[in-house]
């Protein structure tokens, strides 16, 4: 009985250890002025969703992210929706997004 409560701790031992990956950029409107308060949501395949907010900067950041592929989506009233497919995240990785765009709907339009 002992064997198997120390294998079941090793296996969570080694699964803590697992260098988890993080994902950050920031968010701009097309003349270049930050978006703020964007809703964001990052979700692979096999992975928990992550959500975030930008700031006033218009930066963001998830911290603590398994590694794995995911399809960042970006939400803002005023603005079309944005979904960026296939972010690789490896272990240990800290991926940059540098400035993301958001578009302005055309005048009248729904964005597409």
């Amino acid at each position: 009985m002992k064997l198997g409560g120390l294998g079941l701790l090793t296996s969570l031992l080694c699964l803590a250890q697992t260098p988890l990956a993080s994902v950050a950029g920031s968010i701009f409107d097309e003349r270049g002025a930050p978006v703020i308060a964007a809703r964001l949501s990052l979700q692979g395949e096999r992975t928990p969703l992550y959500l975030a907010k930008s700031t006033e900067q218009g930066t963001f950041r998830f911290p603590r992210m398994e590694p794995g592929t995911y399809t960042l989506t970006i939400e803002q009233p005023g603005f079309c929706k944005l979904t960026i497919p296939s972010i690789a995240v490896a272990a240990g990785e800290q991926k940059s997004l540098a400035r993301v765009a958001l578009k302005l709907p055309p005048d009248g339009q729904e964005c597409e």
